[in-house]
């Protein structure tokens, strides 16, 4: 697991390394979501697949923690999706080598990521909209 967790943070370290002075906070602001949001995917993936495949919490976090080693080349906005992608099909991959069915391990990968995108997704949404109203008082 340790593997996985240090490969995020490299991730998001790299994130803020490259960034220019005047998008540090930019950087800043995407390296800490990247850290959150890969507890938060582990947090659910842990829920949901000992819940629906009777693996058990080891198991889980190793097929996490592998999934998450892509996450070290996530140092910018396109490499990031392309390693949430990478990352969610290698812990699918890996619970089903450990024995959950095709069907259970993906339904657990689609909860963790899906909830991951749609929370990305909604805010870029909020944020666009706010951006919106505000230009229309200007």
């Amino acid at each position: 697991m340790w593997a996985g967790g240090f490969a995020v943070i490299i991730g998001a370290a790299g994130t803020v390394a490259l960034s220019s002075p005047g998008q540090r906070s930019v950087a800043i602001s995407a390296a800490a979501m990247t850290i959150v949001w890969a507890g938060v995917r582990w947090a659910l993936l842990d829920v949901v697949a000992r819940d629906r495949t009777g693996l058990v919490h080891a198991e889980v976090r190793g097929a996490w923690a592998i999934g998450s080693l892509v996450w070290a080349v996530g140092v910018t906005p396109e490499l990031r999706v392309l390693a949430w992608t990478v990352s969610g099909v290698l812990t699918w991959l890996v619970l089903g080598r450990l024995g959950a069915t095709r069907r259970r391990a993906g339904l657990c990968v689609g909860i963790a990521w899906g909830a991951h995108a749609l929370v990305v997704i909604g805010s870029w949404l909020a944020r666009n909209a706010i951006i919106a109203i505000l230009a229309t008082r200007g």
